[in-house]
């Protein structure tokens, strides 16, 4: 449930409002078709679910911020 109310952007909204537009012209007009699309867009934003899945695409985080260990580089002479 929690899932269902917290983590709102604006791409969520839009693809809620999007799919409720799509809905409702599909029932007035009578093309079912488009109105499971419209239930898709739909289902889309109630689940936060988006092409790679919940946050299918972002990269995995392993440290803790704050932990990062200072990188020490090696100067390169390309004049030998």
């Amino acid at each position: 449930m929690e899932r269902l109310l917290k983590g709102w952007n604006f791409v969520r909204l839009i693809r809620l409002a999007l799919g409720i537009f799509i809905t409702v012209q599909s029932i007035l007009t009578g093309d079912w078709i488009l109105g499971f699309a419209g239930l898709f867009l739909v289902g889309m934003a109630i689940g936060n679910l988006g092409c790679c899945g919940i946050h299918g695409c972002y990269p995995t985080i392993r440290s803790q911020p704050g932990s990062a260990k200072e990188i020490i580089y090696e100067e390169v002479d390309s004049q030998k």
